[in-house]
Order: C-alpha cells, then sequence, then structure tokens
C-alpha cells in the first residue's frame, strides 16, 4: 500500500508538471507507460530530494508503469516507476557529497550506461577510477537507489519493488 501511495503521488506530480516540459525534453505515453525524459530540476526534484544539495543542472529519465486496475475484472498491482538521473554539481558541493560518502566494492558500471548518456558521460563512466560510492541517501524519497560518482556528476539509479 505504502508503494502505491507513493507511486501513485508521484505519477499525479508528473502529470501536474507534463505542461512544464522544457525544450528537448519528450513525454511518451503507451498504455500503461508513461516515460519522460527532461533537463527540468524542478521536475526531478519532484522524483527526488534535491533541497539539501541542488545541482547546477539535470538530465533525468522517468519511467510509470500504472499497474493499476482498469475495469471490474481486473487484478490491480503496485504500480512501479524507475528514475536514471545524472546531476551535476558545482566543485564545493561535490566535494562534500563526496567526503559524506564512502566507497564500496565496485558495482556493476553497466547498470549506470543510460541510453539517454552523451557519449562524453559513458566515455567518463568507462574509464573511471572513482568507482561505486555508498550513501545515496541525500536524494531518495523511500524508495531503492545507487548513485555512482564521477568527476562533479552522480549517476542516479532509483527504483520501487
Amino acid at each position: 500500500m505504502k508503494i502505491f501511495c507513493i507511486t501513485s503521488l508521484l505519477l499525479s506530480q508528473l502529470a501536474c508538471g507534463l505542461s512544464s516540459c522544457t525544450q528537448g525534453d519528450s513525454i511518451r505515453e503507451d498504455g500503461k507507460k508513461t516515460e519522460m525524459v527532461s533537463t527540468s530540476t524542478e521536475e526531478l526534484g519532484k522524483l527526488i530530494d534535491l533541497s539539501r544539495y541542488r545541482p547546477q543542472k539535470v538530465k533525468f529519465r522517468y519511467l510509470f508503469r500504472n499497474n493499476a486496475a482498469q475495469g471490474r475484472i481486473d487484478i490491480p498491482g503496485p504500480s512501479d516507476y524507475f528514475v536514471e538521473a545524472l546531476l551535476y554539481f558545482d566543485t564545493a558541493t561535490f566535494k562534500r557529497l563526496s567526503g559524506l560518502s564512502h566507497l564500496l566494492p565496485d558495482t556493476n558500471r553497466v547498470a549506470f550506461r543510460f541510453d539517454w548518456l552523451d557519449q562524453e558521460v559513458s566515455d567518463e563512466l568507462a574509464h573511471t577510477t572513482r568507482g561505486y560510492r555508498g550513501n545515496p541517501d541525500f536524494f531518495f524519497k523511500g524508495a531503492h537507489g545507487k548513485a555512482y560518482y564521477l568527476d562533479n556528476k552522480i549517476l542516479i539509479s532509483l527504483w520501487t519493488d
């Protein structure tokens, strides 16, 4: 029930923001799926907590799967959402974030090779020596997630069960 409430809230927040897309943003609906790729910090702030560490710019992909019952005979299931995000920070903020996180055994970098990343960021991810960092709780609002630190950038993967 908790996940359903959170995803319902996020869907309504996303729906409210659909009209505020910036140039280059895209929204695609296909049946029970809604996908949005955006560079809006305000829209991303509805999905993750940016109140303590606000990025200079962002790019993200949000996918919502509506598993709610569509008719009388449907069996409802919890709706799911996924967020892939790239957050750019100034040097001072990134240094504070890096100091508060801790290095963990390297996670699979492939999980952070989002298909919408620019080639430059993809190359940096492929060649970085920074490694997987822990304590991504700075940004997550009750969902599961991982963060990967690059140079003044953080890649975030967030999902519900």
